[in-house]
């Protein structure tokens, strides 16, 4: 388990735990495979398939101990991770490139920034560990404006028009125990970058520019001959563009995600949906 560290992350892992109603015994087959792995210290190596029509992938099992606070609540469920690990061909080593050391104006002024100077202090650094429950879900506005008004009825408060982020940076605060620092340090930055930067024509700029248009162009007609229907019983979704997926899924009334991957996972829903119900 300590070699865990070395594996390349490719992406997110998924946490399993049994389920009872759908497969019988799976919890007691469940239990005596987290304990042993965890007495021996061990980690598994399975295959991964998320879900139906998705490609396979070669997978760590990482044990997780169930853990608890000081109070006895459960801080940590028992279950396993389930670690992606990359084929040889998603490893890629980069050339590492000599860079310029920082000056000692930079040090300090960046130093100012973190611990403030004589006249201002800097930005607090928390020493505790970040706790979830402190902060409402910023995704979701409309649920806690809900909570908000029910908890004013029930408790006899006014009624709250507007929900807050807190997870917002807190702008004013920051510009002024750090502001002027900042930016100092980002013009003397700036003028490093320039003196790095090699001078290069217009013209040639312009050229540029136009071959990458003209083969992002070529590369958009090739790859959207098909439609995101064809794609899918191809299970070649990771071909369409991030714009031929979120056109589709807003014409099928879904608001779409950031992500490549998760769009694909939202394609993927609707159209096994309609696979299931035809």
């Amino acid at each position: 388990m300590e070699r865990l560290d070395d594996i390349p992350n490719v992406g997110h892992p998924y946490f399993i735990y049994p389920d009872e109603e759908a497969y019988n015994g799976s919890t007691r087959a469940f239990a005596a495979l987290l304990r042993k792995m965890l007495e021996k210290r061990k980690m598994g190596v399975c295959t991964f398939t998320p879900r139906s029509n998705a490609l396979t992938s070669i997978a760590l099992l990482y044990p997780q101990r169930e853990t608890f606070d000081e109070n006895g609540i459960q801080d940590m469920p028992p279950g396993f991770h389930i670690i992606r690990m990359p084929f040889s061909e998603d490893i890629r080593y980069l050339p590492v490139a000599s860079t310029q050391s920082a000056t000692e104006e930079e040090i300090n002024l960046t130093m100012k920034a973190i611990f403030g100077d004589d006249n201002k202090a800097g930005m607090k650094v928390r020493s505790k560990t970040y706790d979830p429950e402190r902060f409402e879900n910023p995704g979701n506005e409309a649920l806690q404006l809900q909570y908000s008004v029910l908890q004013s009825l029930a408790l006899n408060k006014p009624l709250v028009e507007e929900i807050h982020d807190q997870t917002l940076p807190k702008a004013d605060v920051i510009d002024e125990r750090i502001g002027q620092n900042l930016k100092k340090l980002s013009s003397i930055l700036m003028e490093d970058a320039e003196e790095e930067v090699p001078a290069v024509s217009q013209k040639r700029k312009v050229a540029d520019v136009d071959d990458g248009s003209e083969s992002q162009s070529s590369s958009r007609r090739r790859l959207t001959t098909k439609s995101v229907e064809e794609h899918y019983q191809d299970q070649t979704l990771n071909k369409c563009l991030v714009v031929t997926l979120k056109e589709w899924l807003e014409a099928n009334g879904i608001k779409p995600r950031p992500r490549k991957n998760d769009l694909i996972v939202q394609v993927c829903d609707v159209l096994d949906k309609r696979q299931s119900g035809a």
